[in-house]
């Protein structure tokens, strides 16, 4: 879609927006499909193995950049359609592996939660907004340390893709595995709260 939507629209931008509108829905739907399936696997420290999980997506946005941008150096820029092809058999692949995977079941039957139960609760709304605000922002940062980059020290695209969101996204994963190594050592809530103030503090 991102590939041939913006030059089959009038609209260039409207293609680029609508294509990126719909993998971003897709990370989303990733999201919340592998992390129940995740927490109903028999683990004992669910939330190491659960950061081990989230770190992957971090590892997958390093590879992402340095391979795209190993791409781009080798054939150019101009091919970035050819790219986005090639990525989109990932996504493809992982539909047709998930039809055959084996699922542990959550919730026991009949204890299951109605979904107009769940969108009447003010709890899920307010992590609904959470979620919306976390993942804008942590793109958002990312981005911009590239533009910033890019500007501020007077370096290639390439460059600053690999100083920006490259780093930003390493920098995550690195904290994310370091959590699913040592998390159960820590005081969880403790740890959120400094993180949080920090995350505050930087994105000012």
């Amino acid at each position: 879609m991102l590939a041939f939507l913006p030059s089959a629209l009038p609209v260039p931008r409207a293609g680029l927006f609508i294509a990126s509108a719909v993998y971003a829905v897709g990370g989303g739907l990733l999201e919340v499909l592998v992390s129940p399936i995740t927490e109903a696997l028999p683990f004992q420290d669910k939330n190491s193995k659960m950061s081990l999980l989230h770190s992957f997506y971090s590892w997958g946005q390093v590879g992402v950049i340095l391979l795209s941008t190993v791409f781009f150096l080798a054939f150019g820029i101009g091919n970035w359609r050819i790219l986005a092809c090639i990525w989109a058999a990932v996504p493809l692949l992982n539909g047709i592996f998930f039809m055959f995977v084996p699922l542990y079941k959550l919730v026991e039957e009949g204890a299951r939660m109605p979904v107009r139960k769940l969108l009447s609760m003010r709890k899920f709304w307010l992590f609904a907004l959470l979620m919306v605000c976390a993942g804008s922002i942590e793109q958002c940062v990312s981005q911009w340390a590239s533009a910033f980059a890019e500007s501020g020290l007077h370096i290639s695209k390439s460059l600053g893709d690999i100083l920006g969101p490259c780093m930003f996204a390493l920098c995550m994963a690195v904290s994310r595995l370091s959590f699913s190594r040592f998390g159960e050592r820590v005081d969880l809530r403790k740890s959120l709260l400094i993180a949080a103030a920090g995350c505050l503090v930087g994105y000012l």
